[in-house]
């Protein structure tokens, strides 16, 4: 990403958490908000941390699936590349943590970056696939239980739906680009060569990772593996929601950890500052008064989940950045200069449109 483009998305990211941030505690009693927040039962916390723990462990094993065409790589390693990406995307600006990721797992196994990274972004694209199923199923299954629910139940639903249709049609026209189908070829071609000059090439940059990680899906029976490992990776997100709702003394039925799930999901889309502050409250907040719960109640939770998730996903990340004897501004400084690395390699690739026709 060019300097100028990533310091535009690193301020628009802190602006836009700001204005949730703004709108959370707009009109709001925050004595209130603190009165609740003291009355976190921490029984409640230390399984919700050990899950949270576990999803980015399940995490890591799915990984190893995606990038076996490249190399057949131990679990630790691909566990301390996961904890230290995750760590970046909390602490560090412009969600940086999946070049990390990448960076980090193509310095200790000898795999080329492009390689590495094109896993990770088909990894993401994947998860969204698994969140239009979510979604679905969660959208068929409650019922909302007052009429002002439902009609923040049916926006919620409307918006689902939207961006499902939009997410699978955008999937099958890059699984046709993979293909090097001539006409979706020509078609990106002429898009992405209209646009202006940085976002096209970004544009395009993206298309090639993607088109280089679906290499690593092109098996049915690795597609399998790859569903079967998802499946407890978003199974075990609801319960982690449903038990910070329960330390907090809130007795809400089993759908909520669903849905405050979906909106979550939709909040992390959001463009944000470091953390995701301000998009994943306000996300958080959104779901729960759909159960009817007030502001102040929703904001408290919403604030004692991020610090969870905080807590759960920087001291794995910290631990293995210290086990390895590097330290964050490192990581940093080498994920700039692999940033570069990847659009090198990327206007090698793209130079001309023969260069990926068949």
């Amino acid at each position: 990403m060019h300097k100028n483009t990533k310091r535009y998305t690193i301020w628009a990211g802190w602006a836009i958490s700001l204005l949730f941030v703004g709108l959370a505690i707009w009109k709001m009693d925050l004595g209130k908000v603190w009165e609740s927040m003291k009355m976190v039962n921490f029984v409640w916390i230390i399984p919700a941390v050990a899950i949270n723990f576990s999803i980015i462990c399940v995490r890591s094993a799915r990984w190893r699936v995606f990038i076996e065409p490249v190399k057949h790589i131990s679990f630790l390693s691909t566990l301390s590349a996961m904890a230290i990406g995750f760590m970046a995307n909390m602490v560090l600006p412009a969600r940086i943590g999946e070049v990390v990721r990448a960076l980090v797992l193509s310095e200790k196994e000898k795999v080329p970056m492009g390689s590495a990274f094109g896993t990770v972004v088909i990894e993401r694209v994947f998860d969204g696939l698994s969140v239009v199923v979510l979604m679905a199923i969660t959208l068929a299954l409650v019922t909302p239980a007052t009429a002002d629910a439902a009609e923040m139940f049916d926006g919620i639903k409307i918006a689902g739906l939207s961006a499902s249709a939009v997410f699978i049609t955008v999937f099958f026209i890059i699984y046709l680009f993979h293909k090097q189908i001539r006409p979706v070829v020509w078609i990106i071609d002429k898009t992405t060569g209209i646009l202006p000059g940085a976002w096209g090439h970004k544009v395009r940059e993206m298309l090639e990772s993607i088109r280089k990680g679906l290499d690593s899906i092109d098996h049915g029976g690795r597609i399998i593996r790859i569903a079967l490992w998802s499946v407890p990776v978003w199974a075990l997100a609801a319960p982690f929601n449903l038990l910070i709702f329960q330390s907090m003394g809130l007795e809400l039925p089993w759908s909520s950890g669903f849905v405050v799930l979906v909106t979550q999901v939709f909040g992390l889309m959001v463009p944000s500052g470091p953390g995701f502050v301000g998009a994943y409250h306000a996300a958080t907040m959104a779901g729960l008064m759909f159960y009817g719960v007030d502001k102040e109640t929703a904001l408290s939770v919403a604030v004692v989940m991020h610090l969870v998730v905080f807590v759960a996903q920087t001291t794995p990340g910290f631990y293995f950045l210290w086990k390895d004897g590097d330290t964050l501004g490192g990581i940093q400084e080498r994920e700039e200069k692999a940033e570069e690395m990847l659009e090198e390699e990327t206007a090698a690739e793209t130079k001309t449109p023969e260069s990926i026709a068949p």
